[in-house]
């Protein structure tokens, strides 16, 4: 996951948090990563989804589709970006868009509820990191 250090360091999740805090954090957080072929479904409407996406390398998009089955892009989501917190944080039950790799790409998950609860170890970074989101969501919203 070092390798990806400099991508997480611009994201304003991981803002005024430590390098080497960052590995311990993303222990904590359950982070996992996992390539996506171009046109993969990543996620899809109906779903109900308790991570949050952090694009590694190439992109994804997040369309909505009619009952028709058409498509339309409504955010593309680039190297550096973070997707699907709106919903994790909202506690929706289900997804109303879908997401789908724009090309082949790596993307990392961080599991939303070892972002917001305090773990047995008191990691300091939460806080930080909670308030962080706070600041995306808001910025977003």
């Amino acid at each position: 996951m070092k390798k990806y250090f400099s991508i997480l360091r611009k994201n304003p999740l991981f803002s005024d948090i430590a390098e080497d805090e960052l590995e311990k954090m993303l222990g904590c957080l359950s982070a996992s990563i996992k390539d996506y072929s171009k046109n993969e479904i990543i996620f899809m409407a109906g779903d109900k989804i308790d991570k949050v996406g952090i694009v590694l390398c190439g992109n994804v998009q997040i369309i909505k589709e009619d009952i028709l089955g058409n498509r339309n892009i409504i955010a593309h989501v680039d190297v550096g970006q973070i997707f699907g917190e709106a919903f994790v944080c909202a506690g929706a039950e289900k997804l109303l868009i879908s997401v789908m790799a724009g090309a082949n790409c790596t993307l990392m998950f961080i599991d939303y509820k070892k972002a917001i609860y305090t773990c047995d170890n008191s990691c300091v970074f939460h806080h930080r990191l909670l308030e962080n989101m706070l600041g995306i969501l808001a910025r977003k919203n």
